[in-house]
């Protein structure tokens, strides 16, 4: 799969390349049991002369590392505005393509609509993490006919439930 090398648009990430491999995972192989993830910081963004009707001040700002959302010492943070960025934040966090909206998209309107605030996902570094850290769950094993007898087998099971 033929996927073109480009710099992020975010001024402040590292250039990565987000071309994949397709990689055969029913014979597993240590350099393919990784995954990289973006750290993410939303920050409130405001016009000039404007104001939130959150509570929030312009520059406050979560950051999400992993799975780990951080909020500086004493600084907190509209549930509602959680409520209208966290959809979002899974999917800014995996590499997308060029042409992809997530790509360039980073600013998400305020769910209040009298309030001009919004907020901006900025992607900020790329970290990476092992598979065997992060589940328990078994990769399918994969025959030439789809998924093994067993990995069939336990599909049935759990659609019995």
């Amino acid at each position: 799969m033929q996927v073109d090398h480009f710099p992020n648009p975010e001024p402040n990430a590292k250039e990565v390349d987000v071309s994949s491999d397709d990689v055969d995972i029913s014979t597993p192989n240590a350099d393919h049991q990784s995954f990289q993830l973006y750290d993410l910081r939303v920050e409130v963004i405001c016009p000039p002369g404007e104001h939130t009707l959150c509570g929030a001040k312009p520059g406050d700002h979560f950051t999400l590392e992993g799975e780990i959302l951080k909020l500086p010492p004493g600084q907190g943070f509209s549930i509602y505005s959680l409520g209208a960025v966290l959809p979002l934040l899974a999917a800014k966090q995996r590499a997308t393509t060029l042409y992809d909206w997530m790509t360039t998209d980073s600013d998400i309107a305020c769910p209040d609509p009298n309030c001009p605030s919004k907020l901006r996902i900025t992607r900020t570094g790329l970290r990476t993490f092992r598979r065997g850290d992060t589940t328990v769950v078994p990769l399918p094993t994969l025959t030439s006919s789809g998924p093994s007898t067993t990995e069939r087998s336990r599909n049935d099971q759990i659609a019995r439930t």
